[in-house]
């Protein structure tokens, strides 16, 4: 069991101050919706806790839970802060001066190579998605497979069963479109070359 302070409570989640193996640490708490009553969080300023480790977007951190107003202290209303947005004109300026304080000739160099970085992980994510593209159509060809129980797997799957219905809506988009320029064949002629040859 651990002590802290309530530093900041937001709707659903909150941040305490404690001190844990001799460093002060800023904890985050979950709240759920009967730990509120219609004036916010209602609990003593210093509380007791639990600490648990937990992964929040694959990342470990440590999470303060089964908090415990102290009997001998006054009840508090903790209201709900608006959540706080920071305007970030510069994304690395932003990410290597605030959280790995670095600055000066060195910025320009960690840029430059995150940068590169990105660029080559995106080529190569669109060269990996272009030859399994190839991939499914040679097979489809080469086994003739019905596209028609192709579709009905993405319908019934429960987890490309979104990709199928957006298949859907763009191909209807595509077949209104045809009719409605279809006193047009040579609109209508190029749309069909331009989609085959992709």
């Amino acid at each position: 069991m651990y002590e802290g302070y309530i530093y900041k409570v937001y709707k659903n989640f909150g941040v305490l101050k404690a001190e844990i193996n001799n460093k002060n640490v800023k904890l985050l708490f979950y709240i759920y919706p009967d730990m509120v009553n219609g004036k916010g969080f209602r609990i003593t300023r210093k509380v007791t806790f639990d600490l648990t480790v937990t992964q929040v977007r694959g990342i470990k951190m440590q999470l303060a839970y089964n908090l415990k107003s102290i009997k001998s202290l006054k009840m508090h209303n903790f209201k709900f802060n608006d959540y706080e947005s920071i305007k970030i004109d510069d994304y690395h300026n932003f990410i290597y001066k605030r959280f790995y304080k670095e600055d000066g000739e060195i910025l320009n160099e960690l840029i430059e190579k995150d940068k590169r970085f990105k660029e080559s992980i995106l080529k190569w994510v669109l060269f990996l998605e272009q030859n399994l593209k190839d991939v499914i159509i040679a097979s489809v060809f080469k086994y003739k497979i019905d596209r028609k129980k192709i579709y009905k797997e993405l319908a019934e799957n429960f987890s490309t069963k979104k990709l199928h219905n957006n298949i859907m809506k763009k191909l209807k988009k595509i077949i209104c479109l045809e009719k409605s320029l279809s006193y047009c064949p040579l609109i209508v002629a190029t749309m069909v070359i331009s989609r085959t040859l992709r």
